[in-house]
Order: C-alpha cells, then structure tokens, then sequence
C-alpha cells in the first residue's frame, strides 16, 4: 500500500508500535497530541508521517488523521465484514454484543463480538493482542476481523 507515493510495511498510531517502513499516524487526542510522538517514530523507522499539518521529512498531510487512519486500515488489512453492530454507552456493552451474536448465530449467520475482554466467536474467546481498551481502534479492529 502507499501513503502520499512511498510504499509501507504496516500501519501504527503509537510510536511504541512503529516498525522499520510503517506509516505513523499522529492523531492529536483530548490527553495527548500524537505529533509530539513524531520524533520517536521517525527512530523506530516510520516511513512516513500522517498529520494534520505540515511536518518536516516524509509526511502526508490530512484534515482528519483518525478518518484516514481508519480507510488506510481497512485497505491495508482486510476488507470489512458484511455488517456491523455497534454499541456505546457507560455499562453493559459486553453483554449487550454477545447478546447480539448469540442471536444472529442462533439465525444462522456468521457473527463474532469484538470489545475489551477480546473476541468472542463461535462461543469461543479468541485472544487478540492489543485489546487493552474498551473501544478497539481501527488498527486492532482491522487485525482482529
């Protein structure tokens, strides 16, 4: 896949996560700006930058970093499966996702649930790394489907 012309190797959105020929994306959050993390990446070996504004050396530049992380994920990875359900809220997400995946299987559809205590499918929990968080990003999403 290319970014802005330069081909990489893999996808990251923490510095810790980069590898030789990966593109970082710097996404500035509510606690911390990505783009101060920019250095760091350049040392693991980012290939190119993804930011929202202009940056020195190899970058791209875009209005939403978050978006384009997400369309560059599902490109890199995989395709999307057919549908998604998605929950929010302040409790009771987990059950709720299983719920709806013991329903569709229970329909005689292909359905696994996807949250912060890993990936459940076909009544089995499949270890997924980096699933520390109770909303995946798109990378892990993309890794996990």
């Amino acid at each position: 896949m290319k970014i802005g012309g330069i081909e990489i190797t893999g996808l990251a959105n923490t510095a810790q996560q980069v590898k030789p020929g990966y593109a970082f994306f710097a996404i500035r959050g509510n606690v911390s700006d990505g783009t101060t993390f920019i250095p760091m990446a350049q040392k693991y070996g980012a290939k190119v930058i993804v930011t929202d504004k202009s940056y020195k050396g190899e970058s791209y530049k875009v209005d939403d970093v978050r978006k384009f992380l997400a369309e560059c994920a599902v490109q890199f990875y995989q395709p999307l499966p057919e549908n998604i359900i998605a929950v929010t809220g302040t409790a009771g997400k987990s059950s709720i996702v299983n719920f709806c995946a013991y329903i569709l299987e229970n329909l005689g559809k292909n359905a696994a649930s996807l949250g912060s205590l890993g990936m459940i499918y076909k009544g089995k929990r499949i270890e997924v790394d980096r699933l520390d968080r109770t909303n995946p990003d798109p990378i892990d999403t993309a890794l996990a489907l």
